[in-house]
């Protein structure tokens, strides 16, 4: 197994921040680690969550707080690449949650890209989605009872 370049750890380490303050619904913290751009991206799992600038990820992550009584992030798999001022993630991870009073646990899938600037890494674009229930293992397409 590959040992972990500094550069990893670090990148590892914002992505821990972030998913532990999603969880603790701390805003602040979690605006930290996203570049403070109107060039930012974050896409969510909802039709409508394609989110550009540092205003409107903000304002998804609050709508997030306000539809869930209680949230975790748990990190199942992840793999860390950087070269010079960027990273990239790539991830799975499943988030807990109370809606209404209901349970659910939803898998998720996560990439992130990085930059690197004063020392400091932080997310400059963020991709969460939902594998599809439509598509059987082994398929490549929604099944549509063409075989």
């Amino acid at each position: 197994m590959k040992k972990e370049s500094k550069e990893q750890k670090e990148v590892f380490g914002v992505f821990n921040n972030f998913c532990e303050a999603y969880g603790r619904q701390d805003i602040e913290t979690i605006m930290e680690t996203f570049v403070s751009s109107p060039s930012t991206v974050f896409i969510g799992t909802g039709l409508d969550e394609q989110c550009i600038g540092y205003k409107k990820i903000k304002d998804q992550f609050m709508r997030d707080f306000n539809q869930s009584e209680k949230l975790k992030m748990e990190i199942k798999w992840h793999q860390i690449e950087a070269k010079g001022d960027t990273a990239w993630v790539a991830s799975e991870v499943e988030v807990h949650t109370r809606i209404v009073g209901r349970k659910m646990d939803i898998f998720t899938r996560l990439t992130a890209m990085l930059e690197k600037k004063d020392d400091n890494w932080q997310f400059a674009h963020m991709h969460i989605s939902m594998p599809s229930t439509l598509q059987k293992k082994g398929e490549s397409f929604p099944s549509c009872d063409l075989y």
